[in-house]
């Protein structure tokens, strides 16, 4: 990456002639996945199946490993077999409509003066009552439903599935091992950006801003200059160290450079970053 530099616009020339002349500052840091996890047993029970290997890619939500799941699977069917069954709903159904067509004719005769009014009254209770026996039927029917709902949760909670897109960096656990909850089985990271967490002077505050591209430079095995974003300024400033904290990123989507290796992030470069973006001239 080639920055260009130019001449400080007026407002900023003191402050940047400032940090021009002051000794130059290399800012170290360790280059990090963007992002890596730990995929964890959510229950205890034993391993029965690996679905990556190591140094693999994995997708979001592609599972990963599997634990002993016969015992939910059975309970899901039995939940599933109740759910399904409207026997109950069927014949609350039916007696409605039942006492439904006897309260109409009980209220025709009435009507005549054919029965008492006391035999109305009978046939109404026993519509009401046929009513709230098929109001009871469905609620009986929906926590099935809800049952059933936590027999699939219980049964996916054996099969883990990868956070994000990665690649499968390690696997701590292998098919027949038994492990706990919360035992880790494989860790995966987001290589195709790296990041590194910087501790800038505050004296560099209005010189850094998100969205600015600096070169860095990158020790061993790397050896040589990368282009990096600053994602990230924190606005609050450590006065015991009289620094604040900024997040820089590196495009890494051929995954060529290994993620650990040590960066420096150097004044000569933010500020002629600084320049060239108060210029508008890009950086390449």
């Amino acid at each position: 990456m080639t920055v260009c530099a130019a001449i400080a616009t007026p407002g900023h020339s003191s402050r940047l002639n400032g940090l021009a002349g002051s000794r130059e500052q290399s800012l170290p840091s360790v280059v990090v996945p963007f992002r890596a996890a730990e995929i964890s047993a959510h229950v205890a029970g034993d391993v029965v199946e690996l679905f990556v290997e190591e140094g693999g890619e994995v997708q979001a939500g592609e599972p990963v490993a599997r634990i002993d799941d016969r015992i939910p699977r059975a309970q899901l069917d039995v939940a599933r077999m109740a759910a399904g069954c409207e026997a109950n709903i069927n014949l609350a159904e039916s007696e409605l409509r039942q006492a439904r067509r006897h309260r109409d004719r009980i209220l025709a005769a009435v009507a005549l003066h054919a029965v008492s009014k006391a035999d109305a009254d009978v046939a109404i209770s026993g519509f009401e009552l046929a009513e709230a026996r098929l109001s009871q039927a469905r609620e009986q029917s929906a926590h099935k439903l809800t049952l059933l709902d936590l027999e699939q949760a219980r049964l996916n909670a054996h099969l883990m599935t990868a956070p994000f897109d990665g690649n499968v960096l390690r696997i701590s656990q292998e098919v027949g091992s038994a492990v706990q909850r919360g035992t880790a089985v494989v860790r995966i990271a987001d290589i195709s950006r790296l990041k590194a967490v910087v501790f800038v002077p505050f004296e560099w505050f209005d010189v850094v801003h998100a969205g600015q591209y600096v070169q860095i430079s990158a020790g061993a095995p790397v050896n040589r200059l990368l282009e990096a974003e600053i994602v990230s300024v924190e606005p609050v400033i450590d006065a015991a160290t009289e620094t604040f904290r900024c997040v820089v990123e590196i495009d890494n989507t051929d995954r060529r450079l290994p993620s650990g290796f040590s960066v420096q992030l150097e004044q000569q470069y933010v500020i002629h970053a600084e320049l060239a973006d108060k210029r508008q001239v890009p950086v390449r």
